[in-house]
Protein backbone atom coordinates (compact mmCIF):
# COMPACT_ATOMS: atom_id res chain seq x y z
CA UNK A 1 0.00 0.00 0.00
CA UNK A 2 1.10 3.55 -0.73
CA UNK A 3 2.15 5.72 2.15
CA UNK A 4 -0.13 8.58 3.26
CA UNK A 5 2.39 11.24 2.17
CA UNK A 6 2.33 9.94 -1.41
CA UNK A 7 -1.48 9.84 -1.34
CA UNK A 8 -1.59 13.41 0.00
CA UNK A 9 0.74 14.49 -2.82
CA UNK A 10 -1.56 12.85 -5.38
CA UNK A 11 -4.59 14.62 -3.88
CA UNK A 12 -2.68 17.92 -4.07
CA UNK A 13 -1.69 17.30 -7.70
CA UNK A 14 -5.31 16.59 -8.62
CA UNK A 15 -6.54 19.69 -6.79
CA UNK A 16 -4.09 21.92 -8.66
CA UNK A 17 -4.31 20.38 -12.12
CA UNK A 18 -8.09 19.85 -12.13
CA UNK A 19 -8.99 22.96 -10.07
CA UNK A 20 -10.65 20.83 -7.39
CA UNK A 21 -11.63 22.88 -4.34
CA UNK A 22 -13.06 20.04 -2.23
CA UNK A 23 -10.63 17.81 -0.34
CA UNK A 24 -13.23 15.01 -0.25
CA UNK A 25 -13.43 14.89 -4.06
CA UNK A 26 -9.63 14.80 -4.37
CA UNK A 27 -9.53 11.94 -1.83
CA UNK A 28 -12.22 10.02 -3.71
CA UNK A 29 -10.38 10.35 -7.03
CA UNK A 30 -7.11 9.28 -5.42
CA UNK A 31 -8.79 6.31 -3.74
CA UNK A 32 -10.31 5.24 -7.05
CA UNK A 33 -6.99 5.63 -8.90
CA UNK A 34 -5.09 3.47 -6.41
CA UNK A 35 -7.91 1.06 -5.51
CA UNK A 36 -8.12 2.10 -1.86
CA UNK A 37 -11.36 1.19 -0.15
CA UNK A 38 -10.57 1.93 3.50
CA UNK A 39 -11.05 5.66 4.18
CA UNK A 40 -8.69 5.46 7.17
CA UNK A 41 -5.82 4.81 4.76
CA UNK A 42 -6.37 8.17 3.06
CA UNK A 43 -4.72 11.45 4.13
CA UNK A 44 -6.50 14.02 6.28
CA UNK A 45 -7.40 17.51 5.05
CA UNK A 46 -4.42 18.90 6.98
CA UNK A 47 -2.03 16.44 5.34
CA UNK A 48 -3.40 17.33 1.90
CA UNK A 49 -3.15 21.05 2.62
CA UNK A 50 0.56 20.72 3.48
CA UNK A 51 1.15 18.72 0.30
CA UNK A 52 -0.81 21.33 -1.66
CA UNK A 53 1.37 24.16 -0.34
CA UNK A 54 4.52 22.20 -1.22
CA UNK A 55 3.24 21.30 -4.68
CA UNK A 56 2.35 24.88 -5.53
CA UNK A 57 5.71 26.20 -4.29
CA UNK A 58 7.57 23.65 -6.41
CA UNK A 59 5.57 23.44 -9.61
CA UNK A 60 3.57 26.62 -10.06
CA UNK A 61 4.26 30.23 -10.63
CA UNK A 62 2.64 32.19 -7.86
CA UNK A 63 1.49 35.05 -10.14
CA UNK A 64 -2.17 34.24 -9.50
CA UNK A 65 -1.63 34.30 -5.72
CA UNK A 66 -0.01 37.73 -5.97
CA UNK A 67 -2.93 39.02 -8.09
CA UNK A 68 -5.50 37.57 -5.68
CA UNK A 69 -3.75 39.14 -2.69
CA UNK A 70 -3.64 42.50 -4.52
CA UNK A 71 -7.40 42.21 -5.08
CA UNK A 72 -7.83 41.32 -1.40
CA UNK A 73 -5.88 44.42 -0.36
CA UNK A 74 -7.98 46.64 -2.63
CA UNK A 75 -11.20 45.19 -1.23
CA UNK A 76 -9.92 45.48 2.34
CA UNK A 77 -9.08 49.14 1.76
CA UNK A 78 -12.55 49.77 0.34
CA UNK A 79 -14.26 48.06 3.30
CA UNK A 80 -11.81 49.31 5.97
CA UNK A 81 -14.56 50.76 8.16
CA UNK A 82 -15.82 47.17 8.67
CA UNK A 83 -12.41 45.93 9.96
CA UNK A 84 -11.90 43.35 7.16
CA UNK A 85 -9.94 40.16 7.67
CA UNK A 86 -8.68 37.91 4.87
CA UNK A 87 -9.33 34.20 5.40
CA UNK A 88 -8.93 30.98 3.46
CA UNK A 89 -6.76 29.77 0.62
CA UNK A 90 -5.43 33.16 -0.45
CA UNK A 91 -4.14 33.85 3.05
CA UNK A 92 -2.71 30.34 3.48
CA UNK A 93 -1.18 30.29 0.00
CA UNK A 94 -3.06 27.35 -1.54
CA UNK A 95 -5.33 29.38 -3.84
CA UNK A 96 -5.70 28.50 -7.49
CA UNK A 97 -6.40 31.10 -10.21
CA UNK A 98 -10.16 30.57 -9.75
CA UNK A 99 -10.25 30.95 -5.95
CA UNK A 100 -12.47 33.64 -4.47
CA UNK A 101 -11.17 36.37 -2.20
CA UNK A 102 -12.84 35.65 1.16
CA UNK A 103 -13.13 38.48 3.65
CA UNK A 104 -14.76 38.61 7.06
CA UNK A 105 -16.37 41.99 7.83
CA UNK A 106 -17.68 43.14 11.20
CA UNK A 107 -20.78 45.22 11.90
CA UNK A 108 -23.80 45.00 14.14
CA UNK A 109 -26.00 45.97 11.18
CA UNK A 110 -25.47 43.57 8.21
CA UNK A 111 -27.72 45.69 5.99
CA UNK A 112 -25.09 48.42 6.26
CA UNK A 113 -22.92 46.33 3.91
CA UNK A 114 -25.71 46.18 1.31
CA UNK A 115 -26.14 49.97 1.48
CA UNK A 116 -22.38 50.41 1.17
CA UNK A 117 -22.30 48.20 -1.95
CA UNK A 118 -25.25 50.04 -3.47
CA UNK A 119 -23.69 53.44 -2.72
CA UNK A 120 -20.51 52.30 -4.49
CA UNK A 121 -22.54 50.88 -7.43
CA UNK A 122 -21.23 47.35 -6.88
CA UNK A 123 -23.69 44.71 -8.06
CA UNK A 124 -23.81 41.81 -5.63
CA UNK A 125 -25.52 38.57 -4.80
CA UNK A 126 -26.65 37.80 -1.25
CA UNK A 127 -26.17 34.23 -0.01
CA UNK A 128 -25.71 32.59 3.39
CA UNK A 129 -22.77 30.66 4.80
CA UNK A 130 -22.91 28.08 7.56
CA UNK A 131 -19.89 27.26 9.69
CA UNK A 132 -19.24 23.95 11.41
CA UNK A 133 -20.32 24.05 15.04
CA UNK A 134 -22.29 27.30 14.68
CA UNK A 135 -26.04 27.02 14.36
CA UNK A 136 -26.77 30.41 12.82
CA UNK A 137 -26.14 31.23 9.15
CA UNK A 138 -24.05 34.28 8.23
CA UNK A 139 -24.99 36.67 5.41
CA UNK A 140 -22.49 36.81 2.54
CA UNK A 141 -22.28 39.35 -0.23
CA UNK A 142 -20.60 38.15 -3.42
CA UNK A 143 -19.42 40.34 -6.28
CA UNK A 144 -16.76 40.49 -8.98
CA UNK A 145 -13.76 42.79 -8.63
CA UNK A 146 -11.76 42.87 -11.85
CA UNK A 147 -11.25 39.19 -12.70
CA UNK A 148 -11.82 37.86 -9.20
CA UNK A 149 -14.82 36.86 -7.15
CA UNK A 150 -15.00 38.46 -3.71
CA UNK A 151 -17.09 37.03 -0.88
CA UNK A 152 -17.82 39.14 2.19
CA UNK A 153 -19.04 37.16 5.19
CA UNK A 154 -20.66 39.40 7.79
CA UNK A 155 -20.08 38.91 11.52
CA UNK A 156 -21.22 40.88 14.55
CA UNK A 157 -18.63 43.25 16.01
CA UNK A 158 -18.37 41.04 19.09
CA UNK A 159 -17.16 38.12 16.90
CA UNK A 160 -13.96 39.81 15.70
CA UNK A 161 -11.84 37.86 18.20
CA UNK A 162 -13.86 34.65 17.86
CA UNK A 163 -13.08 33.04 14.50
CA UNK A 164 -15.19 30.09 13.35
CA UNK A 165 -13.55 26.68 13.10
CA UNK A 166 -11.38 26.02 10.08
CA UNK A 167 -13.00 23.18 8.08
CA UNK A 168 -9.57 21.63 7.48
CA UNK A 169 -7.94 21.67 10.90
CA UNK A 170 -10.92 22.21 13.22
CA UNK A 171 -8.91 24.96 14.97
CA UNK A 172 -10.00 28.62 14.88
CA UNK A 173 -9.74 29.97 11.35
CA UNK A 174 -6.71 32.14 10.59
CA UNK A 175 -7.64 35.75 9.88
CA UNK A 176 -5.32 38.50 8.64
CA UNK A 177 -5.82 42.25 8.79
CA UNK A 178 -4.76 44.68 6.06
CA UNK A 179 -1.25 45.21 7.45
CA UNK A 180 -0.60 41.46 7.57
CA UNK A 181 -1.86 40.89 4.02
CA UNK A 182 0.21 43.84 2.76
CA UNK A 183 3.28 42.29 4.38
CA UNK A 184 2.63 39.04 2.45
CA UNK A 185 3.23 40.94 -0.80
CA UNK A 186 6.56 42.36 0.39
Amino acid sequence: MLERQRLAEECARLMVQEFIEDFRIARQKTAAKFGISNQRDLPTNSEIEIALQNYQRLFQKQDHLYALRKTAISAMQLFKKFQPRLVGKILIGTANPHSAVNLHLFTDNPEEIAFFLIDHKIPYQLVERQYIGISKPYPCYQFIAGNHEVTLTIFNLSEIRQAPSDPISGKPMRRANLATVSALLS
